[in-house]
């Protein structure tokens, strides 16, 4: 399994690249975005969200980082 954070939202995205902090649900709403957690069951899977996500890049601001491998086989 992977797991990976994704955050949205220029302000979002600009919080996290100035303080390396995932922004907090009262950041938020103070500011707007989203940050989500997505687990993907392959590597396929994990491939085929990031490429969409990014797809949509020059729409919406996003970040998306570094996946967590739960199950080395999937890696």
């Amino acid at each position: 399994m992977i797991k990976v954070t994704v955050i949205f939202g220029t302000e979002a995205v600009r919080h996290y690249d100035e303080t390396g902090n995932i922004p907090s649900d009262q950041w938020l709403l103070d500011n707007g975005g989203v940050v989500d957690t997505k687990t993907f069951n392959t590597r396929e899977e994990y491939v085929a969200y990031t490429e969409g996500v990014n797809d949509a890049e020059g729409w919406y601001d996003h970040s998306i980082l570094e996946p967590e491998v739960i199950d080395e086989k999937l890696g």
